[in-house]
């Protein structure tokens, strides 16, 4: 709006410029002809006849222009407004319904009838991203929005002077309260936020009791604070750890969720394995664990002695070579055919086994990055077609 509002001032000053300009050409035309038709023969009538025509055509020409001007002029100094109150409750509602989540919280906020018009639900699910600056996500579909909080002195849009936590903290609780969203998905980056481990989780403890997925990421972080987080924050669905400490120690993961993926996961036994019950999905990269220790899961699971509810299940091969010979030990399998993943290098087909109550599951080897990662999937999961990288 401001930059419309320079530009037709801007345009205002031209014309003011060029109406001045033509002003004084025209009087001093008109002085000169009238000299002329003085001092001149009546044998050039026919040329001056011509003259003033085109005097005529100039000073019409003039007329219109300053009449614009003075238009322009008025509609600069009254800007035209979309009388968008005035229309019937239905028809704001659907202008209403084309602005995205956060023009919809600037609306709401000016002016008190329209905090009344704006407290619809609204379908968009929230994720928070700590990194230098916290991030604000409304994600519905393929639809995204982003808002950020930038601690400055100087105004602007993705800027504040005061805490960014409590801005973003301010702007979320805003939109809770007009469009009923929540929270869904929580990524913190330890190594972007400097050392505010207490500050972000006390933030987020503020405006929400549970979300569904946690995601933490980082390289030589604390134990304590990875674990500050594990263990003050409250996820029902999924967990992600993509974050590497300094001292290599296990981490107590809670009971709760349905899916783990843990990367630098050198800390992890077999012990730690069985006794995670997580349903969906386990991921386990860069631990040490033996094909030994990989056969006895394998078999506790045909069993029925562990992981029941299982449908996926990931870890990296300390030694490829003997996988087949040591890992399906003692293991009736069939081939079956190439399971493809996107970003992953199937090795060769497939290894069908049977659980004791007649539910199959494939086993696949695969080539991912510099190493190679063993996948399990059941068949309600293939049925799912839910083949994609585990870590988002």
């Amino acid at each position: 709006m401001k930059n419309s509002i320079r530009f037709r001032r801007m345009r205002l000053d031209c014309i003011t410029f060029n109406v001045t300009l033509i002003n004084r050409r025209v009087r001093k035309l008109w002085s000169f002809l009238c000299r002329s038709f003085i001092a001149i023969p009546h044998r050039f009538s026919p040329v001056l006849s011509l003259i003033f025509w085109l005097f005529g055509v100039i000073k019409n020409f003039y007329f219109l222009l300053k009449s614009s001007f003075y238009q322009l002029r008025k509609s600069t100094n009254k800007q035209d407004r979309f009388p968008l109150l005035n229309l019937d409750y239905v028809a704001i509602r659907e202008v209403l319904n084309t602005l995205d989540p956060i023009d919809y919280i600037n609306f709401s906020k000016a002016s008190k009838a329209c905090r009344r018009l704006s407290t619809v639900k609204k379908p968009y699910k929230v994720e928070l991203r700590f990194m230098n600056a916290p991030m604000l996500w409304f994600r519905n579909g393929s639809f995204c929005s982003c808002m950020k909080w930038i601690k400055s002195e100087k105004p602007g849009k993705f800027r504040t002077r005061g805490d960014p936590l409590d801005a973003m903290k301010k702007f979320y609780l805003e939109a809770k309260s007009l469009m009923g969203v929540e929270v869904d998905f929580v990524a913190i980056y330890m190594d972007r936020f400097g050392g505010q481990c207490k500050e972000v989780v006390d933030c987020l403890r503020s405006i929400c009791q549970e979300f569904s997925v946690l995601r933490i990421r980082g390289t030589k972080q604390r134990q304590e604070d990875v674990q500050y987080i594990l263990d003050n924050l409250k996820f029902k669905d999924s967990l992600y750890i993509v974050a590497k400490t300094t001292e290599e120690l296990p981490l107590r993961i809670p009971e709760t969720i349905d899916q783990l993926s843990i990367i630098h996961g050198s800390w992890i036994t077999l012990d730690h394995i069985m006794s995670w019950e997580m349903s969906r999905i386990l991921v386990f990269n860069d631990t040490h664990l033996t094909n030994q220790e990989i056969n006895i899961i394998y078999k506790s699971w045909i069993n029925m002695e562990s992981h029941q509810n299982l449908e996926c299940f990931e870890i990296n091969l300390t030694n490829r070579e003997d996988f087949v010979a040591v890992a399906l030990r003692n293991i009736p399998y069939r081939m079956g055919p190439t399971i493809r993943i996107s970003n992953y290098a199937a090795v060769e087909g497939s290894f069908e086994v049977t659980r004791k109550d007649g539910l199959t599951a494939s086993i696949c080897v695969y080539e991912f990055g510099i190493g190679f990662d063993a996948i399990m999937f059941t068949s309600p999961f293939l049925s799912h077609g839910k083949l994609v990288r585990c870590i988002p």
